[in-house]
């Protein structure tokens, strides 16, 4: 299994992804194992690269990115728990999605996604008509994402980033200095 698996709300299947180089598959079987059966087979650099049940538990949503001319281009699908032909939900572009909630309403999607331009992983609202905002903005990253069933409390690791400066005369590394303040975040 690769990455995530995801547990139907009403318990009854599980949904996992296997993924190697530019294919992946997913699959459903019974919370006990048995029965496992494949839905879905694709081709994308990052197939099923995060899957999650819809409140009623229909419909299986994954998340596929290709490599374009343009750049990476990253969308939502969802396809019913008996299989079928995937059905595009929403389109991210360039915000590659790691981690996918949905919400109980049914309405959207909360996202750990890494947006190239900010250079950062952070907390996204992606509606279902593809409209997108920050649930957070700020300079850590997100790793992670889970929801309650009810949709009130999200879990994700924060990770923050301290860096230091020093300096050092190559002949006499025990000369080492240093010459910022500890605890605060410098890029070069």
């Amino acid at each position: 299994i690769s990455g995530k698996f995801a547990v139907a709300q009403d318990g009854s299947l599980v949904a996992f992804a296997r993924r190697k180089a530019g294919e992946g598959t997913l699959s459903v079987m019974a919370p006990d194992g048995s029965g496992e059966r494949e839905l879905l087979r694709r081709r994308a650099d990052f197939a099923f690269q995060s899957i999650d049940w819809s409140a009623d538990s229909q419909e299986i949503f994954f998340v596929e990115t290709l490599e374009g001319a343009n750049g990476m281009d990253c969308r939502i699908f969802s396809v019913s728990r008996n299989g079928g032909m995937p059905r595009p939900i929403a389109r991210t572009g360039k915000t590659f999605v790691y981690d996918l909630a949905t919400l109980p309403d049914g309405s959207g999607f909360l996202a750990n996604a890494f947006d190239r331009d900010a250079g950062l992983q952070q907390i996204w609202y992606i509606g279902r008509d593809g409209a997108m905002r920050h649930i957070t903005h700020d300079l850590s990253q997100y790793q992670g994402l889970s929801m309650t069933r009810d949709g009130r409390q999200i879990l994700s690791s924060q990770v923050e980033r301290h860096s230091a400066l020093w300096v050092v005369d190559r002949e006499n590394p025990a000369s080492a200095k240093l010459i910022t303040e500890s605890g605060r975040r410098y890029d070069t």
